[in-house]
């Protein structure tokens, strides 16, 4: 196999572990992320558990502020109340659709907030139309405290599923971080010892051609120096044999002038 070959199959093992340690980055970071999610809607159920109690006392609030004054300016409260239970309740409906527990919970206290705030209704209408005394003793007549009793204890039950649910979610939250964070700093090394392995295995390589060079640059050097000495050789001849027929010519010419 030639070095090109072994060059090659390393970088795409390397490029094959970097792509694989950032498919299960990713696949980690999402899961993270779906376990946070379910966190924050673990709370969002219990906002909105609670939003159905204030709803029903801001309700509560406003029915008995209106028959004890008479001022329709008690019923605002009363409108907003009747509206946050709705919201509410409508809100738990759609995030606990896939928890069977808490949509019975649900179909069981439905009728019965139902009921009270239809009641509620009747003794607004009632001191409207029979003034104070007739309002007030359809408070005491009424069943209003039972109805509110079972409301409270069947949210309490609703909740008390909730923060059971909080627990164990919260706690997989932490241990689903802990892997991501493992994945992420494995990934880290891993990457940086391919990195390393790569420039080790190719270094040496390159030492090896570099050395090759210089050695072939020298050899062809001293063969270029060597070729060149029987050239400087033969002209230095001929510059004396040229110098010596000169001197000979010179003698001549004394001689026969």
């Amino acid at each position: 196999m030639t070095f090109q070959s072994k060059l090659i199959g390393g970088v795409s093992a390397a490029a094959a572990l970097l792509l694989f340690v950032a498919g299960l980055s990713y696949w980690r970071l999402a899961r993270n992320r779906e376990d946070r999610q379910w966190v924050v809607h673990t709370y969002q159920v219990m906002a909105q558990l609670d939003g159905i109690l204030q709803g029903m006392t801001d309700a509560e609030t406003g029915e008995r502020g209106y028959i004890l004054t008479g001022d329709d300016s008690y019923l605002a409260p009363y409108q907003r109340g009747l509206g946050e239970v709705r919201e509410s309740f409508n809100a738990v409906r759609k995030l606990t659709a896939d928890n069977p527990n808490q949509q019975s919970s649900l179909n069981a206290v439905e009728p019965i907030i139902a009921e009270r705030l239809r009641e509620l209704q009747e003794r607004i209408q009632v001191r409207h139309d029979a003034g104070l005394a007739a309002g007030a003793a359809a408070i005491h007549e009424g069943a209003g405290k039972q109805y509110m009793d079972r409301v409270r204890a069947t949210i309490s039950h609703m909740k008390s599923e909730e923060e059971r649910l909080l627990i164990l979610r919260s706690a997989e939250l932490e241990a689903s971080s802990r892997k991501t964070l493992t994945v992420l700093i494995l990934g880290e090394l891993l990457a940086v010892f391919s990195w390393e392995l790569q420039v080790s295995s190719f270094m040496p390589r390159c030492a090896i051609d570099a050395g090759r060079k210089r050695r072939f640059r020298t050899a062809k050097c001293r063969l270029g120096a060597q070729s060149s000495r029987p050239y400087r050789r033969t002209r230095r001849a001929r510059q004396r044999s040229r110098t010596l027929q000169y001197g000979v010519a010179a003698v001549r010419l004394r001689r026969f002038p």
